[in-house]
């Protein structure tokens, strides 16, 4: 995908080569634009998203024109650009933003489980997962206007990690499955599903004193860590 925002914000060309190293600031741009991909945002918006309070330049409109002038050619060369609706700007990624081929396949693998084609099901959430190079909007992480849309990410892919894991289960590939469930519990600590999960993929594989233990574990960080009984 030649716009990349599950991880840190990169642009590639069709060859999948990083067309430029990208400052802060453009960075921030292209995050603030993919955020809302194919919707108009206005231009005071933009400002807001691209400068903290307080570090505005002066003419904040016309900073941000000369600044998506000088990334068009970048959002060019990926076959993307920013199309200008009176005081709007509108990113068309042509359908290569990474976040739009996750969820097409997230959709297609769920889809394919409600089938009972449990290896199709397995392989798109697999290519889904896989596109993740980090956290979602890594650059803009720390911004309230992009939690919203990182939150949704992340719920989408906790889910299809754990349905992916499931159909996995129903295949008896318990023991493989361990340590790719603790793996996603690193990651997302308080999903009891996946606690569940490791569970019954270490009972499966003749582990059960370590399953026990796995549960037992869990209980002791919620009472100790969120006050949880």
């Amino acid at each position: 995908m030649p716009i990349k925002m599950l991880g840190p914000v990169e642009i590639s060309d069709r060859n999948g080569d990083e067309i430029a190293a990208l400052s802060e600031r453009q960075r921030r741009l292209v995050a603030a634009l993919a955020v809302d991909a194919g919707t108009p945002v206005p231009a005071e918006r933009l400002v807001d998203r691209v400068w903290d309070e307080g570090e505005t330049p002066t003419g904040g409109v016309r900073a941000l024109h000369t600044r998506i002038s000088r990334l068009r050619p970048h959002l060019s060369a990926a076959g993307a650009e920013i199309v200008t609706h009176g005081q709007s700007y509108v990113l068309d990624t042509n359908g290569d933003l990474d976040v739009s081929r996750f969820e097409t396949l997230v959709a297609e693998g769920r889809a394919a489980l409600a089938d009972g084609d449990h290896e199709l099901g397995v392989a798109r959430l697999g290519e889904a997962i896989a596109l993740w190079r980090g956290d979602a909007y890594a650059d803009v992480a720390g911004l309230d206007w992009a939690q919203p849309e990182i939150a949704r990410l992340e719920e989408i892919r906790g889910s299809a990690l754990e349905h992916r894991f499931d159909a996995l289960l129903q295949q008896g590939r318990h023991t493989q499955l361990v340590p790719n469930v603790q793996e996603a519990i690193d990651g997302a600590p308080w999903r009891d599903r996946l606690r569940a999960q490791l569970a019954l993929a270490l009972y499966r594989s003749g582990r059960q004193a370590e399953a026990l233990r796995s549960l037992a574990q869990y209980r002791r960080e919620m009472v100790e860590e969120l006050g949880l009984e």
